[in-house]
């Protein structure tokens, strides 16, 4: 969980600094995390979600579905074997 809100942080060119600021974290908080000393609670995970414009299935798992316009559902699952892609038409 953590080492993808770490990878969001660089693609969208923000540090730690400005994601604590930005969505209301506690720097002790991201501290624990990073140590592995405590995890971030649910309200920390979707406010982190939310920033990001990703889902929490993403933060927790590394898992996307999304609907386009038409309703359509897509998405990417990653597991310990790699990334599978799910395309479904509506």
């Amino acid at each position: 969980m953590l080492e993808r809100i770490l990878l969001l942080m660089p693609q969208r060119g923000i540090s730690a600094a400005i994601l604590i600021k930005e969505v209301g974290l506690s720097n002790s908080s991201v501290s624990e995390w990073k140590r592995g000393k405590a995890k971030p609670g649910a309200d920390a995970i979707v406010k982190i979600a939310n920033y990001f414009g990703v889902s929490t299935d993403y933060i927790l798992k590394g898992d996307t579905l999304e609907t386009n316009v038409n309703g359509s559902v897509f998405g990417v699952v990653q597991g310990g074997q790699g990334v599978l892609l799910l395309i479904m038409a509506r």
